[in-house]
C-alpha cells in the first residue's frame, strides 16, 4: 500500500495521500501488537522504525502544504 502510494504521489500530488500514508503509518506502528506478532523483536523493531520513517515523512509534507512560507508562494 506505502509503495502504491508512493508511485500515485509522484504522478500527481494530492493532499489526501499524505494523510493516507500518515495513517499507514501509525497502523504499522500499532501492527505488532494489534496482530499479535509482538513477540518477533525483529519484526517489531522493522515495523517500528518503517512505520515511524513513513509517518514523519508524510507529517512533513503536510506540514510543507500547510506552512506559511508556502502560502506566500
Amino acid at each position: 500500500m506505502i509503495a502504491v502510494m508512493a508511485i500515485a504521489t509522484l504522478v500527481q500530488s494530492a493532499e489526501w495521500e499524505d494523510w493516507i500514508a500518515l495513517i499507514a503509518g501509525v497502523l504499522m506502528i500499532i501492527a505488532p501488537w494489534a496482530l499479535g506478532f509482538a513477540a518477533l523483536h525483529a519484526a517489531v523493531w522493522a515495523f517500528a522504525v518503517l512505520g515511524l520513517v513513513v509517518a514523519l515523512a508524510s507529517v512533513s509534507e503536510i506540514w510543507m502544504l500547510h506552512s506559511p512560507e508556502q502560502a506566500a508562494h
